[in-house]
């Protein structure tokens, strides 16, 4: 346990990612030290910190860190993989295993489910998480990821080739992007039709 002052938020770039927690009476931050990016639990109140998560975490850093519920945290390493931390146990779940050898600091992935990145925590749905990830053939793909059992369902099949997603808070994937040596093409799905709309339709006779 410590005590964090103010001019704690003052030593940027090394503070980041932080999140109040459901109830507003925490908060979460990561914080880089001797090159890991490990992450905090402050009470709001009292200003004491909590360290959670260190170097026996694949000797990685925590690059991206949210709340679930009010005890339950769930965080992703820089090489992939996904975790549902238990505050109440300090019990750590790997939640997605991102299949992949790190070599001399870089991350060599294979096989399915690779390059994981988490797209919404799912709010209104208590037992799952939404992620995206590589299947086989090297296409991203979005899973609804379950935090009992692990188990992962695919929701759509991404002919497009779509590299980069974005979901809002019901799981409904709505903005994708995808890149070539040319351009980036944005799309936006349509709620009426489900059909994926380019952006320069959407904003069509408007001007941005």
């Amino acid at each position: 346990m410590g005590r964090l002052f103010p001019e704690d938020f003052f030593k940027a770039p090394n503070i980041g990612n932080i999140e109040i927690s459901p109830s507003g009476e925490r908060f979460i931050y990561t914080f880089s030290l001797s090159g890991l990016h490990n992450f905090y639990v402050v009470d709001v109140e009292t200003m004491e910190k909590k360290f959670f998560v260190g170097k026996n975490v694949e000797k990685d850093y925590v690059n991206f860190v949210d709340w679930k519920y009010e005890e339950r945290i769930i965080f992703q390493t820089r090489f992939g993989n996904i975790y549902l931390l238990d505050l109440n146990d300090n019990k750590r779940t790997l939640l997605f295993d991102s299949e992949r050898v790190i070599v001399s600091y870089f991350a060599i992935f294979w096989g399915n489910y690779s390059l994981p990145r988490v797209l919404s925590l799912l709010p209104e749905d208590s037992d799952g998480i939404l992620i995206s990830a590589l299947d086989n053939n090297g296409v991203r793909q979005v899973y609804r990821v379950d935090l009992e059992s692990g188990e992962r369902e695919r929701l759509f099949r991404n002919f497009k080739r779509f590299e980069i997603f974005h979901a809002d808070l019901q799981g409904r994937v709505r903005m994708a992007f995808k890149s070539s040596p040319r351009k980036l093409e944005f799309f936006y799905r349509s709620v009426k039709s489900d059909k994926w709309i380019p952006f320069d339709k959407v904003f069509k006779g408007q001007e941005l």
